[in-house]
């Protein structure tokens, strides 16, 4: 039996109110060791590994198919880091996109097949978006006229 004075019981209904070992040992004056053999002794088995924030498929697509952020954006979004919305995404089947400047709008671009077809995007955080939107659309083998819409968004129309 342990001589510090802190129950058991408030040490279990700490870590189950989803604290790390370290933040109960912190809260309560002991040591990480300390808890986690409390808890051991008390029969308490510790919380499977594996990513504790949890992101779900629609709002996963949401933010990195639709809108186009970034794996850094949806992470700060959820304050949390790369790899955790990585697995999310492998997790979920959502594949991942090439890393590059304009590799966001390709989500857009492959809904324009044909000349004609349009598209509307959101009005990046860039000043000037329109050398990555005409750079990517090259990349890809056409080109695109760019107008500005209404809401902040641009109507991309492939031209050729």
């Amino acid at each position: 039996m342990s001589s510090n004075p802190v129950e058991t019981s408030t040490l279990l209904q700490l870590y189950d109110s989803g604290l790390s070992l370290q933040a109960v040992a912190d809260h309560v004056g002991l040591t990480r060791q300390a808890v986690h053999l409390r808890l051991k002794e008390s029969g308490y088995k510790p919380r499977p590994k594996g990513p504790r924030i949890r992101i779900d498929r629609k709002t996963l697509i949401d933010l990195y198919v639709e809108k186009g952020l970034t794996l850094g954006d949806v992470a700060n979004h959820f304050n949390c880091n790369r790899t955790t919305v990585a697995n999310h995404l492998e997790k979920n089947g959502i594949d991942r996109r090439r890393r590059g400047p304009f590799s966001i709008y390709r989500i857009y671009f492959d809904k324009l097949e044909r000349a004609g077809d349009s598209v509307l995007i959101p009005w990046a955080q860039k000043p000037n978006p329109h050398p990555i939107l005409h750079k990517a659309a090259s990349s890809l083998g056409f080109k695109v006229s760019i107008k500005k819409a209404d809401d902040g968004q641009m109507r991309v129309t492939r031209v050729v």
